[in-house]
């Protein structure tokens, strides 16, 4: 699959929260599942516009493929915030260039540990690139949901 890595731009806002929730329902959550997660998975042109963000996506053929979200406002610690990929692109390598982007951003500004809170669907994903589970936190969203807690040192 062929696609190139570029900055996300601030009217991709809506379509990213899109491609988020067409991504998450990939596992075969509920309806209601997703109810509750969509105001999570909402990118805002706020977050896209400030420095304390940074934004890839992935880009085929007319398509984005992906993106990921570093959230930059913890100092010293940076956390994923969001990393989906189009279900038709999962297993294509979108994932693994968006990670690499995160890690080389992350060695570019001297950061050397980035957290995680993964969808326990995609917690393999991230220990494949790296990462080392840390432990666990509830679901902003779903009450009772225990979420995996992941570290990537770089």
């Amino acid at each position: 699959m062929s696609f190139v890595l570029r900055a996300a731009k601030v009217e991709e806002a809506q379509s990213l929260s899109v491609l988020a929730l067409r991504s998450k329902a990939y596992w075969a959550y509920s309806a209601d599942f997703m109810a509750a997660v969509a105001d999570e998975l909402t990118l805002s042109c706020q977050q896209l516009l400030s420095e304390q963000w940074a934004c890839q996506v992935a880009e085929g053929k007319d398509i984005v493929l992906g993106y990921a979200l570093i959230d930059k406002t913890h100092a010293g610690q940076w956390q994923l915030d969001a990393l989906f990929v189009e279900p038709q692109a999962i297993g294509q390598g979108v994932g693994r260039a968006l990670m690499d982007w995160v890690k080389q951003h992350m060695a570019e500004h001297n950061i050397t540990s980035l957290i995680i809170q993964s969808d326990p669907h995609a917690e393999m994903f991230y220990l494949a690139m790296g990462a080392k589970r840390i432990g666990e936190l509830p679901s902003a969203s779903i009450a009772g949901r225990m979420l995996p807690l992941l570290e990537l040192a770089v």
